[in-house]
């Protein structure tokens, strides 16, 4: 999100700025619930999923937009869909595992 709002500045696109940043910080918002949920010993899963959602959108977005010639918007799309591999991997694989008593002392 924040990256596509870099590129929509260098664009002259402050509508597309502002939009980037509203994604960005909708994530980061969904990253701390996941973290507080996590911490009460609460699944993050679904936060996570939203997240990859979130993240698969952009990398769609961004090749779209590789066409036009941003190179950035590769940069972009790629990082967007190592992310959403990521969090596809980490959701298959079982999820975060539960905080240990040991780490809260």
């Amino acid at each position: 999100g924040f990256s596509l709002s870099v590129l929509a500045l260098f664009t002259g696109s402050i509508g597309g700025a502002l939009a980037g940043l509203g994604v960005g910080a909708g994530v980061m918002g969904l990253g701390i619930m996941s973290v507080k949920t996590w911490k009460a010993g609460g699944s993050s899963a679904p936060f996570a999923a939203l997240v990859g959602l979130v993240a698969a959108w952009l990398s769609v977005y961004s090749y779209q937009h590789l066409t036009s010639g941003a190179i950035l918007y590769g940069a972009s799309g790629m990082l967007s869909a190592a992310m959403a591999g990521f969090i596809v991997y980490n959701l298959a694989a079982g999820g975060n595992p539960k905080p240990s008593k040991e780490a809260e002392a």
